[in-house]
């Protein structure tokens, strides 16, 4: 297994079989996918030829800790977790974990910081390498305290808008579960999240490399375009912006449909109210809408809905039932 987790930090192509097995991996044991991120926020910046060398002490390292935890110590004592603050205040939650690991040989400790915004909110901030972070409502993203020498690795669940400060030496990496990102400095906006059946990358300014999907195919963006992958077809594809605002809207607190169900609209507003939809009644799913709305407000937006839909709706609570 360590010989296809490495292959795929060095980015090199993984076999449809190869994949198959990392996948697989990563969902039979819930500690496997700590092992994983933390190799690729901790590895990502070496060499080939580096990776090489380190593997087998690397690997070794973890899955010691891991197989071999310390007395009255969970599985995930390997971890060490000096502390873990969670804070609620309206934004999102931050999480801050001590980890121990090899670099080029030597023991070091590492600072790994999750910061994560809750449905209903959304949250921005700064990274350490000075690059600037808009954090959509229902995502999460882990980066080192400190990036290292050789590149800035991040990692990405659901939406988030980037704006990386250039630096030619040090490339800056996001990883999600279905694209790799590489940037020297621009701004773009990644959407991955795990439940929607369309991910996508796309550029505002600059360029940026994504390899998406189980063949890894690999896309060239420049400014006002995008890469989509569509998960259940396994296919991608690339277009130009037609609307920026339609990609990039979200980060001016505006709501933008273009063509869209009323299915995929539920769900955004699950995500940017905090809020659960009940249909008690039959919807016309097939109908397609489109509409705008500038910092809108839930009843707002339900009202215009329910007017197209011709449905009534029930508020109670963070329950919003349709009849």
């Amino acid at each position: 297994m360590e010989e296809i987790i490495f292959k795929h930090l060095n980015r090199e192509r993984l076999t449809s079989a190869e994949q198959a097995k990392l996948e697989n991996w990563l969902t039979t044991d819930p500690k496997n996918p700590k092992v994983f991120n933390q190799l690729k926020l901790n590895l990502n910046g070496a060499t080939p030829g580096e990776l090489k060398n380190m593997k087998d002490e690397v690997w070794k390292h973890l899955s010691d800790k891991i197989e071999q935890p310390e007395p009255n110590q969970s599985v995930f004592s390997w971890l060490k977790i000096a502390a873990v603050i969670i804070l609620t205040i309206g934004l999102g939650a931050v999480a801050y974990f001590e980890t121990s690991t090899l670099n080029r040989g030597k023991e070091e400790t590492r600072f790994i910081i999750e910061k994560e915004s809750l449905n209903g909110q959304k949250l921005s901030f700064i990274l350490p390498d000075g690059s600037s972070v808009k954090l959509n409502a229902g995502s999460k993203i882990l980066f080192p305290k400190e990036f290292d020498h050789n590149s800035r690795s991040i990692e990405l669940v659901g939406e988030a808008y980037f704006d990386v400060v250039r630096d030619e030496s040090r490339p800056f990496l996001i990883s999600t579960e279905n694209f790799e990102v590489e940037v020297l400095g621009t701004s773009f906006n990644v959407k991955a999240y795990p439940d929607d059946d369309i991910m996508a990358v796309a550029v505002r300014s600059g360029k940026v490399n994504v390899e998406i999907g189980p063949s890894a195919d690999e896309f060239l963006l420049g400014t006002e375009e995008m890469v989509s992958y569509l998960v259940e077809e396994n296919r991608s594809k690339k277009e130009q912006l037609s609307d920026s605002q339609l990609v990039f809207g979200w980060t001016e607190k505006k709501l933008i449909y273009e063509n869209a169900q009323i299915t995929e609209i539920f769900k955004d507003l699950s995500r940017w109210y905090g809020v659960e939809f009940e249909v008690i009644r039959s919807l016309d799913y097939s109908k397609r809408i489109s509409g705008r709305y500038d910092n809108p407000s839930l009843i707002d937006v339900l009202n215009s809905l329910s007017f197209a839909y011709e449905f009534e709706f029930l508020i109670n609570d963070k329950k919003i039932i349709i009849k």
